[in-house]
């Protein structure tokens, strides 16, 4: 006697579930492990990937590149994308106070090139026979004995 299959309802709904829970246990750990792949990934970049290997600095008539470099604080094998950019910027305009403005180029892989632009002379002021030229953040540039023509000259009454 051959016996037949027997349709039984309850276990086919039993498997149908079975099926469901296994494809969310697969969709819900190919998740997890695609996060923890993008994380790993994105530490290996902020702390062993990408290392600074050459810096250069440019835009400068005032400063060499060199006094540059070594103001801003950075150095070789820092990272080029945590190298703490504020804090350079902020060493920069304390230390080489004709400064104006800085940018920081990344040429990946490994490379650095901080942009300066010199402080130009935004007004002037006499004091006794001598003007002095400020920049437009507030810095006294330079001492002239004649007021420069492309700057306007700030008059002070006296009390």
């Amino acid at each position: 006697m051959k016996q037949e299959p027997i349709y039984d309802e309850f276990l086919e709904k039993r498997k149908a579930r079975q099926r469901k829970a296994k494809k969310k246990r697969a969709i819900i750990s190919f998740i997890f492990l695609s996060l923890v792949l993008v994380i790993t990934a994105v530490i290996l970049c902020l702390t062993v990937f990408f290392p600074i290997n050459s810096i250069s600095a440019s835009g400068s008539n005032i400063y060499t590149a060199d006094e540059i470099i070594a103001q801003s604080g950075i150095k070789a094998g820092d990272n080029i994308f945590t190298f703490g950019e504020k804090q350079a910027t902020a060493n920069l305009k304390k230390n080489l106070p004709f400064i104006e403005k800085v940018d920081f180029v990344r040429n990946l892989p490994d490379g650095l090139l901080i942009k300066v632009s010199d402080a130009k002379a935004y007004f002037c002021y006499k004091q006794g026979e001598s003007y002095y030229n400020v920049s437009k953040s507030g810095w006294v540039l330079e001492r002239v004995s004649e007021k420069s023509e492309d700057v306007f000259e700030v008059k002070l009454s006296g009390a």
